[in-house]
């Protein structure tokens, strides 16, 4: 086969030519062999895909990443290289959009580029602190280790975001139903009854005339509703793109009760988990600080983050800071207080991150008990709400005859 590259040889100049090979791999080796800097290489008739194109193409989960990174870790630490590493997972994958990527990762690799540029090439699939941790490996020489920590760190998100979908799928399922219920029977139950109730001369009980008048609305105006639905989530999901927006909508998710605290103590973990991670692996506290709050999923406490990142820049204690800032919890800054008089600051971070992730599943598992109960009665008021409102003009109508 021929392979057509682009090289720089060792006075800087650019090349371009053409190679035979029986494969890409002797391409590379040929090329290297003639002291080149490789740049790129590509199967003559083949139309390389660039990361930005990738992107667009197909989508990559977050649970194939996952697994991605425990292969990878797996093989580098098992001893095989970068390349073969790559190369062996390329081949093993099914899905289109991640071969793509890959191919777009192992030529860059290839190429000269570390790991860590190659992945940034890729910035939906491989967030910030991804890199920065691979980037921190490659430096430090200890990527097998970073590769490792990264793989379980994702695969403790993967367990615990399943968990949480799971204990939402009940109550979801009842609320549709129960929409879908009330909906069939404003349509087309209650408009019936109402001409049975119009021919006699009854004052209708007031359950029965607020049902009949959201009845009638539905029936007649279901365009309004439509279109006020319609408008409200487009209106909702640009005030929430705005700063404002963002703030006031974590203000509210953590003012939730019980949901709002178990969002509190997952947004703890991840932090204090990161942290821990990211200072572990060589990077400074600022910089780990600076990814951190590029990274976390609430804008309150990313705040919070950027002003004590300021603040210790300047020479405060880390820990002090973290004490007087009201949105987190005393712990937290106690706690940073230890490591840095220990000098094991990554190590308290990381038993924090254990007690809020294991305070957090107790209050998923408590919150998955306790929500059918609360559905369930929710559903009976509901329903309870809809019969008396049937019934209670059929029993006058029965003591009127």
């Amino acid at each position: 086969m021929n392979y057509s590259y682009h090289v720089k040889n060792e006075a800087g100049k650019s090349l371009n030519g053409t190679v035979q090979a029986s494969s890409i791999d002797e391409a590379v080796r040929l090329l290297r062999e003639r002291n080149f800097l490789i740049i790129d290489v590509k199967e003559l008739g083949e139309h390389r895909v660039s990361g930005s194109m990738v992107r667009f193409m197909h989508h990559v989960s977050y649970s194939e990443i996952v697994t991605f990174t425990q292969q990878l870790a797996t093989m580098i630490v098992a001893g095989l290289p970068l390349i073969d590493s790559l190369h062996l997972l390329f081949t093993q994958t099914k899905n289109a959009g991640f071969k793509l990527m890959l191919e777009d990762i192992n030529t860059k690799i290839r190429g000269g580029e570390p790991l860590s540029r190659a992945l940034a090439g890729h910035p939906r699939q491989f967030s910030k602190l991804y890199i920065s941790l691979i980037e921190a490996g490659e430096r430090s020489g200890k990527l097998d280790t970073v590769l490792e920590r990264l793989a379980d760190n994702l695969e403790n998100q993967r367990e615990f975001r399943t968990r949480v979908q799971t204990a939402m799928i009940y109550p979801i399922i009842i609320i549709i139903g129960m929409m879908g219920l009330s909906l069939m029977m404003l349509i087309f139950v209650i408009p019936k009854l109402t001409e049975i109730y119009t021919q006699f001369d009854l004052e209708l009980p007031l359950p029965t005339r607020i049902l009949i008048f959201v009845s009638n609305f539905f029936v007649h105006f279901w365009w309004v509703v439509i279109i006020a639905l319609i408008g409200l989530g487009v209106w909702l999901f640009s005030f929430k793109k705005t700063q404002g927006g963002e703030r006031l909508w974590d203000r509210i998710l953590l003012s939730i009760p019980i949901w709002g605290t178990i969002r509190q103590e997952m947004v703890l973990a991840e932090f204090t988990r990161t942290l821990s991670m990211l200072v572990s692996s060589g990077v400074s506290i600022l910089d780990g600080l600076a990814i951190v709050a590029d990274g976390i999923d609430s804008v309150l406490f990313a705040d919070g983050i950027r002003s004590i990142a300021g603040k210790v820049e300047k020479g405060f204690s880390m820990g002090l800071l973290f004490t007087s800032e009201t949105i987190f919890p005393p712990i937290v800054g106690q706690m940073i207080t230890i490591g840095e008089e220990t000098g094991k600051i990554d190590e308290t971070l990381r038993r924090t991150s254990h007690f809020y992730e294991s305070s957090a599943n107790e209050k998923v598992k408590r919150l998955t008990t306790a929500i059918e109960p609360i559905i369930l009665v929710v559903l009976g008021i509901g329903v309870a709400f809809l019969v008396l409102s049937i019934v209670l003009p059929m029993y006058q109508l029965t003591e009127a005859f």
